[in-house]
Parts: structure tokens; C-alpha cells; sequence
């Protein structure tokens, strides 16, 4: 609990790493946790341009999906966009503003 600064890097390590989130046992551990894995505005908006394309193609009948820079996005890239889009309402950071 007196670690705070070890807490928020092995967060920030942990969602490098994959992981989606983590438990805590103080309520001052809840913030810091909870900025580390709340995607980022931007990563909001890059999250959603790839399933805006991905069902823009599927509605013109393509089954490539292209990003914004011609790249081609796999299925796997659209599904891990869902998931960034599910997850950001579901954590509420107080005070942050990304």
C-alpha cells in the first residue's frame, strides 16, 4: 500500500503485458489501477475508426478491412477493438480527463 509509484508501474507493465486490470486492497490503490488500464482517449478513437472500417467493409460486401493508412486489419485487430471499446465506459477514473 505505501508503494504507490511501484503500483502504478507494474500496472503500466501489466497492460503492456496483457493484462486488463488487477485487484487492489486499499481504496487509495483504486485510481492509480484504474488510470493504468482505462484506454485512452486515443486509443478510444483508434478503437473505433477499426470497427467503423471493419463494418463499413462488411456492409459493401469486402472482406479485407483496410486502416486509415491502406494497412491491412485481421479480424483479431477488430475483435481486441471491441474489446477497448467495451472497456473504457466500464472503469471510471475520478479526476482524469483522458
Amino acid at each position: 500500500m505505501s508503494d504507490l509509484a511501484g503500483l502504478a508501474e507494474s500496472s503500466r507493465v501489466g497492460r503492456i503485458q496483457g493484462f486488463f486490470g488487477r485487484s487492489v486492497v486499499h481504496p487509495k490503490q483504486i485510481d492509480i489501477v484504474n488510470e493504468a488500464y482505462t484506454p485512452s482517449a486515443e486509443e478510444r478513437e483508434r478503437a473505433q475508426r477499426i470497427v467503423d472500417d471493419a463494418s463499413a467493409s462488411s456492409a459493401a460486401g469486402e472482406s479485407s478491412v483496410l486502416d486509415e493508412n491502406g494497412r491491412f486489419i485481421d479480424p483479431a485487430v477488430v475483435a481486441n477493438a471491441r474489446v477497448v471499446l467495451d472497456r473504457a465506459p466500464a472503469i471510471t477514473v475520478r479526476g482524469a480527463t483522458s
